[in-house]
């Protein structure tokens, strides 16, 4: 007879090995886990799978070492990485050179499960009584005794209910004098697949929350806490288990800036898969020695990142025409011809979050549009004076096309100027001068007329002694100079764009780098390559002019450049015809050829194809955000998802918690998890609530 093993299951362990004994199977327990159980499991798992998986596989080789030949699991078809579990433990522990067989059963496959039991020969006329024994033994363990606090706890099942996993939670409660109610216990989880009605109230008002469900029982936490907000219970403690990117990954933050992502901090704001700017709740950082996936998109578009970690993808054959009658279900090769179809338009472009590990050579990544305006008419003069100007004041610089293109040609070409005060070394603003070829007459011009027509300031040209092909703009004014350097800072590797500007009505924007790829672009208009390139040493200007770009609905790359004794410098290049027409630059004329692109756009993304995917071993720290609502963010210009679907449930939480005013505290529990800290905040939080009470 093959012995049998499952994962210990907190209270319950006992009664389902008492209930397969019963049945004539013979079972042998896993030993409970300790900090070698957790580090087994975890040694075997990638950084992105749950700590439950984590402790459910230690426990696994454990059990097979003390002579174990079948594992027993439930499986799932929920959005849970749970019905994940049994397939992904069964490859790792073959490939660790284990014999056995995995019996994966689930309720709503009867026939499956018979079959299991044919096999494994038990005794099927035992099986009344047992399961009458067994529903008794369950209810008999779930009945506590009542304390003068009421707290319920929501949360991922077996994080709640096994007790050497969280911690052993629920008995400091206890000894705290509290009356503890788990909200998914077992009996509810098996009543509730019939009696699917129970606590339907709860369910229907929890909608308002989260209309869809979610894994780690983020649906069942939600009707709980109303459960128990509107059963007088004085509070609520929400526990989820953890799950990431290496350290150099760029997140875009606000102002379009790029950040490490190891730097960023809790309050942080990001922008995420929508194309808006949300706040980071968690950082996350954890050591790693595994396998590690890098991805290339082209430029600075690629990640290295950890198989289970989720981006916004689209796999190429997964692009079927949704017109059964000229394409029926034909893969995704070029847009169809007949019936009028054009450009694709009856083609299927909508991302989703898809594991790294899934994904493959020219499939595609998605890259967000912004859209929103927060459209500021200029920017006022706040300068302190310390002496009457030589020229009148700029009180205000107005926000027009010809205004933000003189910013781009600063940006490009110009710097601040400087005087001191006779006698001393102090330095005061002058003016602003932009340098420039001989042959750019036409910028020349245009920076005279600009300034001509908006302000009172002296506009002179010179050129260099010895650079007789160079000419120098020089704008006197020191409030002019003020507000450029205020919105746009100086010195060629420190310009950036002021925030204020990249909320600009898009059509704005562009004039901005249109004035930037005028001064430092390079344009090439020939067979097999139309491009316009303009680069800079400044990281953070790089970043912004790519996602103006974005924004403009023209698809950009962005690539660094290391050049021999010369700082490094950034390149944004556009690399498409129709790109370079939207930019609206009457100075740059395209040659019409047939259209050659490799990216999709649609009205929210550009998707742009993988060119090539590398695994490597890794060793070193990982890191991974929680973001509020979007639960995603900008990763080197990629959208990748955050922390696991447990940790979405806390914003809908923390609503339930204020609109019904009950308590709530959030305990986060993995391999690193400090036991003095849960401890601590357990103490507070119930001190709290008797204060309260």
């Amino acid at each position: 007879m093959v012995k049998l093993t499952f994962p210990r299951f907190g209270p319950y362990t006992k009664i389902i090995k008492e209930f397969l004994e019963d049945i004539g199977l013979e079972i042998i327990l896993p030993p409970r886990v300790t900090k070698e159980t957790i580090k087994l499991g975890v040694k075997h798992s990638s950084v992105m799978m749950c700590y439950p998986y984590k402790v459910v596989l230690g426990s696994f080789i454990e059990a097979l070492e003390k002579g174990a030949g079948g594992l027993i699991m439930y499986e799932t078809k929920g959005k849970c990485r749970f019905h994940l579990y049994h397939s992904k433990q069964r490859i790792v522990l073959e490939r660790l050179g284990y014999k056995f067989k995995m019996y994966a059963f689930t309720w709503t496959n009867p026939l499956k499960l018979i079959w299991y039991l044919i096999q494994l020969r038990a005794k099927f006329w035992r099986i009344p009584k047992a399961v009458i024994k067994a529903w008794k033994n369950i209810k008999k363990t779930e009945a506590t005794d009542h304390g003068d606090t009421k707290i319920g706890i929501v949360g991922e099942i077996y994080t709640l209910l096994e007790s050497d996993v969280n911690l052993h939670l629920i008995d400091k409660l206890n000894k705290l004098g509290c009356h503890v109610d788990v909200g998914t216990k077992l009996s509810d989880f098996l009543r509730h697949r019939i009696l699917f009605w129970k606590k339907y109230k709860y369910k229907k008002e929890a909608k308002r929350y989260l209309p869809n469900k979610i894994g780690g029982h983020g649906f069942e936490s939600l009707y709980n806490s109303i459960y128990y907000a509107k059963n007088n219970y004085d509070g609520v403690i929400h526990i989820y288990p953890l799950s990431c990117l290496t350290g150099d990954a760029q997140i875009t933050t606000i102002g379009y800036i790029s950040k490490s992502i190891k730097d960023i901090k809790m309050g942080d704001k990001v922008l995420t898969h929508k194309g808006r700017f949300r706040r980071v709740t968690k950082t996350f950082c954890r050591d790693y020695g595994k396998e590690i996936l890098n991805i290339d998109c082209g430029g600075l578009m690629r990640l290295n990142i950890t198989p289970e970690h989720q981006i916004l993808a689209l796999r190429k054959d997964e692009i079927k025409c949704r017109d059964t009658v000229c394409r029926p279900n034909k893969i995704f090769t070029r847009w169809c011809k007949p019936n009028g179809c054009k450009k694709g338009e009856r083609f299927n472009f909508n991302p989703r979050f898809i594991e790294a590990s899934k994904l493959k050579k020219e499939d595609f990544i998605a890259i967000p549009k912004r859209k929103d305006i927060i459209n500021k008419l200029g920017c006022t003069n706040d300068m302190v004076r310390f002496r009457k100007p030589k020229y009148k004041d700029i009180r205000r610089l107005p926000y027009s096309k010809d205004i933000l293109r003189l910013i781009g040609y600063y940006l490009a070409e110009g710097n601040i100027n400087y005087d001191s005060y006779k006698g001393t070394n102090k330095k005061y603003l002058s003016g602003v001068s932009f340098t420039l070829n001989i042959k750019e007459s036409y910028i020349i011009q245009d920076i005279e007329k600009i300034i001509n027509d908006n302000f009172e300031a002296r506009v002179s040209q010179y050129t260099h002694p010895n650079r007789p092909n160079t000419v120098i703009v020089s704008v006197g004014n020191r409030s002019f100079a003020f507000l450029i350097k205020k919105l746009c800072k100086e010195y060629c590797d420190k310009k950036e764009i002021h925030f204020d500007l990249m909320q600009l009505e898009i059509e704005k924007q562009l004039e901005i780098v249109k004035g930037f790829f005028r001064g430092d672009g390079c344009f090439t208009d020939k067979y097999g390559e139309t491009t316009y390139r303009a680069v800079t040493t400044s990281f953070k200007l790089a970043n912004q002019l790519f996602w103006i770009l974005i924004r403009n609905n023209i698809k950009a790359t962005m690539m660094e450049q290391n050049i021999k004794d010369r700082k490094k410098s950034y390149m944004v290049k556009i690399a498409n015809a129709e790109g370079i027409k939207r930019l609206k630059d009457k100075t740059i004329k395209v040659t019409a050829r047939k259209r050659k692109v490799r990216f999709i756009e649609t009205e929210n993304y550009f998707l742009t194809p993988i060119k090539t995917i590398n695994a490597d071993e890794y060793n070193s720290k990982v890191y991974n955000l929680e973001v509020e609502e979007d639960n995603s963010y900008m990763a080197n210009f990629l959208s990748v998802h955050n922390c696991m679907p447990e940790t979405t449930v806390e914003v809908p939480l923390n609503q339930i918690s204020q609109d019904f005013n009950i308590p709530l505290l959030h305990i986060s529990i993995d391999e690193s998890s400090p036991e003095e800290l849960i401890n601590t905040r357990l103490e507070a939080f119930v001190e709290m609530i008797k204060m309260r009470r």
